[in-house]
């Protein structure tokens, strides 16, 4: 980390390896958008680079370019909601959807409404494939916090898509 503060573009490059995954996948829970997704990482790390003095815990890098990049991205998706708006493509979903869709649309909006606390683990475990012990090594918390975290969050998620009785 010193070195890349320092500048050095090979200790940044190493830091950009470490974290890309985790950045991307933040990026397209947020976007949806495989494309905008690579587009939110990359200047998330841009920016990361350029403002590596600003950041006053190193160890939290990680946590820190993730909270980069869900700016980023919801920065491209406003900038692509107001170019539809003004388009006029911001159409109703045609009667051809099916509720499958309907469904994937409903939970996306729920997982990205979720704490961030719930919504990261969520994303890497279903978008990512990773283990919970791989989701404890990026999050720096125990295998059983990620456990936990990825249950509670379906749990929060269920509440809400099914009825109480």
């Amino acid at each position: 980390m010193a070195l890349a503060r320092r500048g050095d573009a090979n200790a940044f490059g190493t830091l950009v390896l470490r974290h890309q995954e985790m950045v991307y996948a933040l990026a397209l829970q947020e976007l949806h958008q495989p494309t905008e997704a690579e587009e939110a990482a990359q200047d998330a790390f841009v920016r990361a680079f350029t403002r590596l003095g600003a950041l006053r815990k190193p160890a939290s890098f990680g946590a820190w370019v993730g909270g980069i990049a869900i700016r980023v991205a919801r920065e491209i998706r406003r900038a692509r909601d107001r170019s539809q708006a003004l388009a006029g493509e911001m159409a109703a979903p045609s009667p051809a959807d099916s509720r499958r869709d309907a469904q994937l649309i409903l939970v996306r909006r729920l997982v990205a409404a979720l704490p961030e606390r719930y919504r990261v683990p969520l994303t890497l475990r279903y978008v990512e494939g990773l283990s919970y012990a791989e989701i404890g090594a990026r999050l720096r918390i125990r295998e059983a916090s990620a456990r936990s975290r990825v249950f509670r969050g379906r749990e929060k998620i269920r509440g809400q898509l099914v009825p109480s009785r």
